[in-house]
């Protein structure tokens, strides 16, 4: 997520993880700040973040979408998303990000996200997971060149 050079000092107060390449600054994704689907620092985001609007936002504001078919959409990726947490049981720390608690267990099963060997090993997971990415990049993801603010 691309960061204004103003932002910097107060975010790193708050303890962001700030990359800078090219006089350009920086913080990775999935963002550190987010538990539990929740931003921890909302009343301090980043400017980026307070003017990003999801597809379904954008959607729902622009009167294409009315706002019982969007929750049912935010519904559907968080149980989803919780359903995965669930089989992601056996890693200890809670308090990581769904894509964090992911990275750890392929790490730990040596395993490559969507490989064979991960299907065969992990097939409600790898399902899940993939049935998650395409909630989310179908409903959610603004593409580059879209617009995410009206």
């Amino acid at each position: 997520m691309p960061l204004e050079l103003a932002e910097l000092p107060p975010l790193r107060e708050l303890g962001f993880d700030i990359l800078e390449v090219l006089e350009q600054a920086y913080f990775p994704q999935p963002c550190a700040k987010l538990l539990e689907s929740r931003c921890s620092v909302y009343a301090a985001r980043p400017n980026n973040c307070r003017g990003y609007r999801c597809k379904v936002l954008r959607r729902v504001e622009q009167g294409e979408l009315d706002a019982e078919h969007a929750r049912a959409l935010v519904e559907k990726a968080t149980s989803l998303r919780s359903t995965i947490r669930q089989l992601l049981a056996s890693i200890d720390d809670r308090t990581k990000s769904v894509s964090s608690q992911l990275e750890t267990f392929v790490q730990a099963e040596n395993l490559q996200l969507g490989s064979p060997e991960f299907s065969r090993r992990h097939p409600q997971l790898g399902m899940h997971l993939m049935m998650l990415r395409k909630v989310v990049d179908e409903e959610f993801l603004v593409r580059k060149g879209e617009s995410t603010s009206q």
